[in-house]
């Protein structure tokens, strides 16, 4: 997205059965990374990359210490994708119902008001 909001590129992955480590998910970020960055309009650059995870993440770091419905148990996500982004790279990470609650404050339904809840439910439930 850029400042502004406007969706610059989007890619959607459905999780496959197998494959899910996240080794497997850091390759398919960096992969969609490096589209979105040789498709930026001239002049255009990165400001940073918010990634967000199912289940209990420590945001400073990027640590997933419970996410059941991806099988991790103390992964430390953010390193293992940090590696494989080009140097320089801001990344912020959070539980991907809180984000989701803060995206539609910002930008979506929720745009306007003080008081919101987010609530999500595919595999489990989460809210934000």
């Amino acid at each position: 997205m850029s400042l502004g909001g406007e969706v610059l590129i989007r890619s959607d992955h459905a999780l496959p059965a197998s494959g899910n480590t996240p080794d497997d998910i850091a390759d398919r970020i960096a992969s969609d990374v490096d589209a979105l960055f040789a498709s930026l309009p001239v002049g255009a650059r990165s400001v940073g990359i918010g990634v967000s995870t199912p289940g209990t993440v420590t945001p400073s770091g990027g640590r997933v210490e419970h996410a059941p419905n991806l099988e991790w148990r103390e992964e430390p996500f953010g390193a293992i994708l940090t590696r494989r982004l080009p140097a320089g790279i801001e990344l912020v990470f959070g539980n991907d119902a809180n984000l989701g609650a803060l995206a539609e404050h910002l930008r979506g339904a929720a745009r306007g008001f003080h008081d919101a809840v987010y609530l999500t439910g595919k595999i489990g439930v989460g809210g934000g």
